[in-house]
This record gives structure tokens, C-alpha cells and sequence, in this order.
């Protein structure tokens, strides 16, 4: 499997699918071929315009079948769901704090922990 493997030629990057790679390489060069439609931003994935022109087109295909409250994305739907499950998959190892984000989980650690 290893011995398919495709190598950056910049760092030591290490891929299996060459797809990947050509994807990791455009971060060196900054090499960023998919541009918005409606602005000047620009996008190293296709899948990261599509998202991003969503701000523009208000398009919000993810619908919560709970509140019918609509997102642009997958992730935040996800992560909307979570106020009606009250889930919290984030726990502080230090004092058993629990937190619905990694990134509150991670202010949390850093105000209260260091």
C-alpha cells in the first residue's frame, strides 16, 4: 500500500491518493485555481468555492428536520443539532468541564487552565 505512495516535492508530505497531493502541493505554491463567481476570493478545492459562493446565493440546502432552521453546510447542521440533543462531545481532562465545540473546549482550557 505504502509503496503507491506519493511524496511532496516541497515538504515531507506523504500521500496515497495523487489527487491529495496535487491538493497539498497548491498550498506551497499558493496556487489557488477555483475563484468565486460573485468576488475576488479564491480557493485551492472546488468544494471551498461551492461553500463559500453560498454566502453570496443564500443558498442553505442543510435543513434541520427538528426546527426546520436551515445552513449553508454540513458541519453546522451538525453542530446545530446539538442544542436540541444538549450534547456536549467535548470534555476538559483537567476538570471534567463538557463542551458542545472543540474550539470552546480549547478557550476554556486556555482562560481557565494556564
Amino acid at each position: 500500500q505504502w509503496e503507491d505512495q506519493h511524496k511532496c516535492r516541497f515538504c515531507p508530505y506523504v500521500s496515497l491518493r495523487g489527487d491529495t497531493l496535487i491538493i497539498h502541493e497548491r498550498t506551497h505554491a499558493r496556487e489557488r485555481p477555483f475563484r468565486c463567481s460573485f468576488c475576488p476570493k479564491a480557493f485551492i478545492r472546488k468544494a471551498h468555492q461551492q461553500l463559500h459562493e453560498r454566502i453570496h446565493t443564500g443558498e442553505k440546502p442543510f435543513k434541520c428536520q427538528t426546527c426546520q432552521k436551515a445552513f449553508a453546510d454540513g458541519s453546522s447542521l451538525i453542530r446545530h443539532k446539538r442544542t436540541h440533543t444538549r450534547e456536549r462531545p467535548s470534555k476538559c481532562c483537567l476538570c471534567g468541564g463538557v463542551f458542545t465545540r472543540a474550539s470552546e473546549l480549547a478557550s476554556h482550557q486556555k482562560i481557565c487552565h494556564s
